[in-house]
């Protein structure tokens, strides 16, 4: 048994000794791995298509955009009391490329 533990411990020591003189190198291989993994794991993601139940799930959460009456309300109030806005509006509105 004392021997095992001696020889565990020789053993040790040269697995240290080893991997301290390679340490560059080991992280280099690692690092270079753990990147290219997540290069492949990108690409794989980004070319996927959705699927038919995936575009009706998405389509079905889309709601109708509502205009608050009193936001109109204001907006025509604005409007007809500005005489300026107005012009500026309309002018734009119907040509908005004119200077």
């Amino acid at each position: 048994m004392n021997t095992d533990v001696k020889q565990l411990k020789i053993i040790a020591i040269k697995a240290v000794y080893v991997l301290k003189n390679k340490a560059v190198f080991i992280f280099i291989i690692v690092g270079l791995a753990l990147v290219g993994f997540l290069v492949l794991q990108i690409r794989t993601l980004a070319s996927t298509e959705p699927t038919d139940d995936m575009l009706t799930e998405k389509m079905g959460e889309t709601r109708p955009i509502r205009i608050d009456e009193e936001s109109v309300e204001t907006v025509k109030n604005l409007q007809e009391t500005n005489i300026e806005v107005k012009a500026l509006f309309d002018q734009n509105r119907n040509n908005p490329f004119s200077e």
